[in-house]
Parts: C-alpha cells; structure tokens; sequence
C-alpha cells in the first residue's frame, strides 16, 4: 500500500471499496490515485494481482483515441474541423461530418452501429453516444500516420509515457491480461476475452486498450499537464465539448447531472469542483479515470468484471464514493451487502415466471389437448401465442433499441431465456398446427 493522502481519507477509501468487493463479487480491483507530481494512493484487491496486472479498459479507450487525435491535429495543423470525409472517403456518410463531431458524438451515427455498415439514427450536432464515432478516430489515425492504430498509440503514447504494461488488446497481448468475469443469473464466471475485428461495434479505439492502474497514474498526471492549442484540459472539454442532458451515457457518476462530453472526456461540475472523468464497461472489465483539475488529483480503478444487470451500477456507486471522499462531498457511501443478491434474485424470479409462462401453453397442450376444433378463432390464438409473441421475444431488444451483439455480450443470461421461451412457443405452435392438419385431414376422409 502506498499513501500519501491524508490517513482518514485513505482509511474511508478503502473501507468502501473493501465492503464493495464484499457485497458484488469481484474478483480483482486496483486503484491508484495521483497527483500531478507523483503517485498518492495505490492498493490492489484479491489475489494474484499486482501493480504490473493489466485490465481492458473499454470505454475509457476514448481518452488516448483522443489524445492521439489531437497530437496530430497540432503537429500537422489539421483543422478540428475537417470533414472526416477527407481521410475516409470511401465511407457512408454526409458530408457535413468533421472530427469534432466524432470526439463528441454529435455525427448521429447510431449507438450500435459498426463502420462497415454505419447507419445513421441520430441527429446530426446532437450528441448520441456510439463507439463508431471513435472507431473511425482510429481509422483517420490509421490514414494520417500509415500507421496501424495499435503500433501508432503504443509507440507515441505508451512507450514515449513509459507504460510498460498497456498495449492495445490482441491475440499476442492477450496472455498480459487479467482473466475477466461475467455474471449468469448473479453468478460470477470466468469469460474468455475475445479480440476484434473489423465487424465488432467495439474496437480498439473505442473500448480494447488495456493498462494497470500505475500505468493509467502516468497516463493521469501527463493528462494533468497536457495542453491543445495552449489550452488545458478542462478547458478543452468545455470549449469543444457539447452539452449532454438526460443521456444514459453521462448518468453514471452523480446521476441526473449534466455534463459536457468532448475528447474521451465528460465535465461535470459538482460541490463547485470540475471533475472531469470517463467509465469503461465490458461485459467482464470495468474501468474508471477522473480528474480533478482544482485539486490536482487523477483516480484510475479498474476490476476484471461485470455484470451489467446489477454489478456494474454498483461499481459506478464506489466511483461516485471514492471521488467524494476526495472533493469533501458529504453523500452515504454506505453498501448494502444484500443489494446484489437481493436485486438479482428478483431479476431471476421474473425470468423463471417468465419461461414458465412460454412454456404453459406447450404444457396445457401435452395433457389436454387445448385445441380440438379448427376454426377461425383458434387459428388467430394460436398465431399470435405461438408465432407473433415467440418473434417479439426474440426481437425485443432490437425493437428497443439495443443490438442483439450487445445483449449477448453484456447480458446472456437475459437472451438465453428470451430465446429460450421463444424456441418453446414456437416448437408448440408446430406440434398444435400439426395436430390440427391431422384433425382437418380426418374430418375430410
């Protein structure tokens, strides 16, 4: 353990993080917190972890996609805001689209989206978080340098910052990695990190660096000092930033504030102190970086797990209750040790009613033989209970608005019921319809 914050605010940082790692079932977490100077507090929780381990970082990725976007915007003088169709002309877009408008997610590309088939269903200049946006980052990088963006980030920011144990996740790098976790119906298990492709909506750029949390300290104090057109940090997000309000993608820290997003960065303003910050979600890693400029202080923690039901909501609570304790803001940060069971038994109740409801009618079937008549009004009964409901099931996350590829990856648990009790509807639609035609093929002889 290395400290050099006060004794009291050290003890409370890692009393929450200790009942936290209690209470969700974490496997490793490390945090380190630093000044502009040097490294103030770092601890490491679990076993087999030490200060070298490296974790997927996901979203907070965006931050050296952007910081090496914006060193060759200064070293070239590109203007911000270029049209990205100049380096990317051979990509589906209008033309209105500039780099600005990718750091800021204002390009209303969709959030799911991949760059081999981006479609847009956003709005143009409003903000609408998608990893695409970050994607394409590192396809301009890729375009200015010659460069493959993993060589181009790992020689000009890793190697030149002396972040030994950060790298660009692959199937070399792979073995350097902490084996990450996911949760089955509140179940933590051991899942196999896969490498991207060019078809995946999550990339290098956008969500598969990797670093540890003494290397993301020398990333933090160099983040502290770093200066784009003479300007800091800070006042880079809120100049070039955009204004965010109600967005799922800036609630998870101080939820419900408004914040300005910009560069891999998210300001946000809370007891009169700028915080500046970015979490990563995968579906088995979690990561958090903030800044706060008035205090001269950068926090990095990261965990190898997820869960994106519950877990991970209440790992966003600990970052919330970490940067309290060190901007002096009076919040509980209290854990309840019976939330995650309680929260996740609830979900799988509602799961086990569910599938027992899809298969009811496969049931009743069986020993009843509910339908012996063929007549207009089964028939319109056993469409929609058998076929309609069954293609909601299967389809609902797309009808809301999140790509099956998510889901599956963030929440298999969820998509394995859902498809489940729509394969057993439908297979019941089947053997009732076959039923029928045999009755029908009865009545006729």
């Amino acid at each position: 353990m290395k400290t050099k914050i006060s004794k009291e605010k050290a003890k409370e940082i890692d009393d929450l993080i200790k009942k936290t790692c209690q209470s969700i079932p974490i496997d490793n977490l490390s945090i380190t917190i630093t000044n502009q100077e040097e490294e103030l507090f770092s601890m490491n929780y679990g076993s087999g972890i030490t200060d070298s381990s490296s974790f997927v970082l996901g979203s907070t990725s965006k931050a050296f996609t952007a910081l090496a976007m914006l060193q060759l915007l200064e070293k070239f003088s590109i203007s911000i805001d270029t049209p990205i169709r100049h380096y990317l002309p051979a990509i589906n877009c209008n033309d209105e689209i500039t780099i600005r408008d990718l750091l800021n997610h204002t390009s209303g590309i969709g959030t799911y989206e991949t760059i081999d088939n981006l479609k847009f269903s956003g709005k143009y200049g409003a903000f609408e978080y998608s990893n695409a946006n970050y994607n394409l980052i590192g396809s301009i990088i890729e375009v200015i340098t010659g460069n493959t963006f993993s060589d181009y980030v790992e020689t000009k920011i890793f190697t030149s910052l002396k972040m030994k144990h950060s790298f660009a996740f692959s199937d070399n790098t792979k073995p350097q990695v902490m084996q990450g976790y996911k949760t089955y119906f509140g179940f933590s298990l051991p899942y196999d990190t896969k490498v991207p492709n060019e078809y995946s909506w999550i990339q290098e750029p956008s969500g598969y660096l990797c670093s540890s949390t003494t290397d993301m300290g020398i990333f933090l104090r160099y983040m502290m000092k770093y200066s784009y057109e003479g300007n800091q940090l800070s006042k880079i997000v809120k100049e070039n930033g955009v204004l965010v309000k109600n967005s799922p993608a800036i609630e998870d820290i101080y939820i419900n504030n408004d914040g300005i997003y910009s560069a891999g960065w998210i300001n946000k303003t809370v007891n009169n102190v700028d915080i500046l910050y970015h979490t990563g979600k995968l579906s088995n890693f979690c990561s958090f970086s903030a800044l706060i400029p008035d205090k001269q202080l950068g926090i990095s923690i990261a965990c190898n797990f997820g869960d994106f039901l519950v877990g991970t909501n209440q790992i966003e609570h600990l970052y919330e209750g970490i940067t309290s304790i060190l901007i002096d803001k009076d919040i509980t940060n209290s854990i309840n040790p019976y939330d995650y069971f309680t929260k996740h038994s609830v979900i799988n109740f509602v799961l086990l009613i569910l599938l027992m409801l899809c298969s009811l009618p496969f049931i009743l079937y069986y020993f009843y033989s509910v339908i012996t008549t063929l007549n207009i009004a089964n028939g319109m009964i056993l469409i929609f209970v058998h076929f309609v409901i069954p293609y909601i099931l299967f389809n609902i996350f797309s009808f809301i608005g999140i790509s099956r590829e998510a889901m599956v990856d963030f929440a298999p648990d969820i998509v394995l019921v859902f498809s489940t009790g729509s394969i057993i509807l439908f297979i019941a639609g089947l053997w009732k319809i076959n039923t029928l035609l045999q009755l029908y093929r009865g009545v006729i002889s």
